[in-house]
């Protein structure tokens, strides 16, 4: 698989070709919306970043950070990730799956999330290494 990156004209950003169509078509209206929720990044993992992904059933799955001046806690910030997700499902009119960067606990789950997730938004921060996955 070859990674092809395409320059969208109206913001002179690069986009990536292998996002699902579904994702990459919505990319503007995604960016607004971190803007608007003080989102530090956003990326995208599983079949909608590497594929295979079925335009009827998948669904999409997200990483969100926030700003780290941030000053939501406990239930406030966890109503404000369920909006953002509410928000984002609108816009890409299908259900996602948006979790903090946080909330990795599982060795396997963030090996398995590592390997395909792609930036839409913001800087990157570190992936997420744990001891049995840092080698």
């Amino acid at each position: 698989m070859t990674l092809l990156i395409e320059w969208d004209a109206e913001d002179e950003t690069p986009v990536d070709t292998l996002l699902a169509p579904e994702v990459a078509f919505h990319l503007k209206a995604i960016r607004a919306l971190c803007v608007e929720f003080d989102v530090s990044s956003l990326e995208v993992f599983g079949s909608a970043s590497v594929g295979p992904f079925d335009p009827v059933e998948s669904d999409a799955d997200f990483i969100v950070t926030f700003q780290e001046d941030d000053s939501r806690r406990g239930l406030d910030h966890f109503a404000h990730l369920v909006v953002f997700e509410d928000r984002l499902a609108e816009i890409l009119d299908r259900p996602v799956d948006v979790t903090s960067a946080t909330s990795f606990r599982n060795p396997y789950f963030a090996r398995t999330v590592n390997r395909s997730r792609r930036l839409l938004f913001g800087t990157s921060p570190c992936i997420h290494r744990s001891p049995r996955t840092s080698r």
